[in-house]
């Protein structure tokens, strides 16, 4: 899904001329072959456990959606990049420097790619009953590790 749109979106909303031309036809060839490609590995997932003793009925639906929500997420990053343009513009024009103009987009991509996985890393915690862990005296300095980390990286 997010291959799909994430190729498709963009090329509609930044250039439309291009649809119709070779990069347009290997951009819909190569979304239909990915669309045929999960369509085989949905119904091969979906033999396998329904053959399965030990699965839950209702965690290969979930498994699905949690999917479904990754490649909508995804697709919007992709999206989100190709539109960074205008955004790296209105900074430049605002008189922030070249290198914070270019640098950005990251905040809104980064938080547009942490949903699907904050949200499965919660699943998982409460699924597991493992949240008190986070919180334990000897994971402590975990956190200092990941605001110092954060110093450094910007």
């Amino acid at each position: 899904i997010g291959i799909v749109l994430g190729s498709i979106i963009p090329i509609i909303l930044n250039s439309q001329a291009k649809l119709l031309s070779h990069l347009g036809f290997a951009v819909f060839s190569c979304s239909v072959l990915a669309i045929i490609g999960l369509s085989v590995n949905y119904f091969a997932a979906k033999s396998k456990h329904a053959t399965s003793k030990t699965s839950r009925s209702n965690g290969f639906i979930f498994g699905c959606t949690i999917s479904i929500l990754c490649g909508l997420t995804t697709a919007g990053q992709n999206i989100t990049l190709s539109l960074a343009s205008n955004i790296h513009v209105m900074a430049l024009n605002s008189g922030l420097s070249s290198l914070t103009a270019s640098s950005i987009i990251w905040p809104i991509f980064f938080s547009a790619a942490a949903v699907p996985f904050v949200l499965f890393m919660l699943y998982q915690n409460i699924k597991n009953k493992s949240l008190h862990n986070f919180i334990q005296p000897a994971t402590l300095i975990y956190y200092f590790y990941i605001v110092l980390m954060s110093f450094l990286w910007v």
